[in-house]
């Protein structure tokens, strides 16, 4: 049982919070504390950004700019124990949208976008499939897909592949690799840092070495452990099994960046989920890896919030301050960077998926994913 595993302490890191004076929190009905930043335009319209695993609210693109001129309110939720947010024993993925409507509700928006990258994609999806009269729009960016896809991890790097195959058969062995990490990580940040560096691809280095970029993710880092390892573990396990809903049954439009050269999330992954969910629109970059986030972050906004949104949100900011006075697929050639740079019943046995076949905007429905309990990615 996961309560009964010694508990490995907090990880009281020196580095700089750069977001304190934006980091705010909320407390969620059932009293848990949830902290979230904000960057971009405070009047735009709102983008729900999900990190990946681990991460925290301190991702974010280095470059504000682009947020700001593309009009776009980001905000980004830490996920239940990450950062400053409370750890929630035994949650399970299709958690989260409830979390997030609460946040959304608190922070007086009605409808807005989700954006999921990496081990954040299948959160996104969930919200997808859960709150589509709240959303707008989903993307998901280099994303997880369900584990349950045959050879899924075939082309993973080594490091994930074995965290995922601990996290489905021991939960002792998942959080000591987390804890062994955070020591490295508090020990030398930077040292720590070219370490995962030297586990991406060529393309993946030549973005994340960039000091704007490097930045930001050795201060995502140590903020994602700052209360310790149980919220990364938990979630390792979560995306680890089946997500406990089909693919197929996500109504709401969808698009997907993906890089073919992704070791993190294989092309595989990204295809698997194009494939799978009805409307999604699917870009698979070539000669691009796991970074697209940072290559593409412009187009990707602009696709989740388009003319007629941002119109839409200017009169709802205009309303606001009068109640209070005072499947298309494309696959292309990659683009410039643009960076300044289980406590349920059982789940039943997965179906067997079918093979992924070529991405299309209409096809018949296919029996997929299985359904159960928890279900993402060490990314």
């Amino acid at each position: 049982m996961w309560s009964r595993v010694p508990r490995m302490g907090a990880m009281n890191t020196s580095m700089p919070d750069p977001a304190s004076a934006s980091c705010k929190q909320i407390q969620l009905q059932d009293k848990r504390l949830l902290a979230y930043a904000e960057y971009g335009d405070p009047q735009g319209k709102p983008v729900m950004l999900f990190h990946g695993t681990p991460g925290s609210r301190l991702f974010h693109h280095p470059d504000e700019s682009i947020a700001l001129s593309v009009g776009a309110r980001v905000i980004v939720p830490d996920r239940p124990g990450f950062g400053l947010s409370d750890f929630k024993a035994r949650r399970y993925l299709l958690d989260w949208p409830d979390d997030v409507v609460q946040l959304a509700d608190g922070l007086g928006i009605d409808r807005f976008a989700v954006a999921g990258i990496s081990g954040g994609g299948p959160y996104a999806v969930a919200c997808a499939l859960r709150i589509p009269h709240r959303l707008t729009r989903a993307a998901l960016i280099s994303s997880m897909s369900p584990l349950s896809l045959p050879g899924a991890t075939d082309s993973m790097m080594w490091r994930n592949r074995l965290l995922f195959r601990l996290a489905q058969n021991s939960q002792m062995l998942t959080r000591l690799s987390w804890w062994i990490m955070g020591l490295a990580y508090r020990q030398d940040p930077h040292r720590f840092f070219r370490f995962e560096t030297g586990l991406s691809s060529r393309t993946e280095r030549e973005v994340i070495n960039r000091p704007e970029v490097e930045s930001v993710l050795i201060r995502d880092y140590g903020e994602a452990l700052r209360a310790g390892v149980d919220g990364v573990a938990w979630e390792t396990i979560i995306l680890s099994q089946p997500w406990g809903f089909r693919l197929e049954d996500v109504a709401l439009e969808t698009h997907l960046w993906h890089g073919e050269d992704d070791g993190r999330t294989p092309i595989a992954m990204g295809r698997y989920l194009a494939a799978s969910i009805p409307n999604c629109r699917a870009a698979f970059l070539t000669s691009e890896g796991h970074e697209v986030f940072y290559n593409h972050w412009r187009e990707i906004l602009c696709v989740l919030t388009p003319p007629e949104v941002r119109e839409e949100a200017v009169k709802e900011v205009t309303v606001e301050a009068q109640k209070k006075p005072r499947r298309r697929v494309t696959r292309r050639a990659p683009a410039s960077a643009n960076v300044g740079s289980a406590d349920s019943a059982e789940p039943p046995s997965p179906r067997r998926p079918s093979k992924p076949r070529a991405v299309r905007t209409t096809r018949t429905k296919k029996q997929l994913t299985a359904a159960g309990s928890p279900s993402g990615s060490a990314s």
